[in-house]
């Protein structure tokens, strides 16, 4: 098991004593996940399938999510709804590290969750992330 935080520069979540935002640029090669660990990621896109700056809602099991790559080409995964009126963060904008709600304008910065003021005032759920073979991976529950 891979155990520590990556040093993004900003604080993290500590998830069950690990966190991953793997950006593009890093090399996974030589990490070795237990098998129970590992069957936890799932493939959700190709690293070209999102622009800089952008993000893509899907749906696993019964769980919504919003995968997001930075103007760095860094990707960081949320839950996929709005606390505040349960409406699909997809829709919303990006610019710079910031969501934008689009019902009522309810911001969060998708790196932390952390919602940045009303009418948004609970964060937002973060997920590890990682990038392996070109895909963009997202550990679920």
């Amino acid at each position: 098991m891979v155990t520590g935080n990556i040093d993004m520069g900003y604080p993290q979540p500590l998830l069950n004593n690990y966190t991953y935002m793997i950006n593009d640029a890093q090399n996974l090669e030589g990490i070795m996940l237990d098998e129970a660990e590992e069957n936890n990621w799932i493939s959700v896109c190709a690293v070209d399938d999102i622009d800089a700056e952008d993000v893509l809602g899907f749906k696993h099991g019964s769980t919504n999510y919003a995968i997001y790559k930075s103007p760095t080409n860094e990707f960081f995964a949320t839950s996929g709804i709005c606390t505040h009126e349960h409406v699909a963060l997809s829709d919303g904008l990006v610019m710079d590290h910031i969501i934008e709600c689009p019902k009522h304008n309810g911001r969060f910065d998708y790196r932390s969750g952390k919602a940045l003021g009303a009418p948004a005032c609970i964060d937002l759920v973060t997920y590890p992330v990682r990038v392996l073979d070109g895909k963009v991976m997202l550990k679920v529950s």
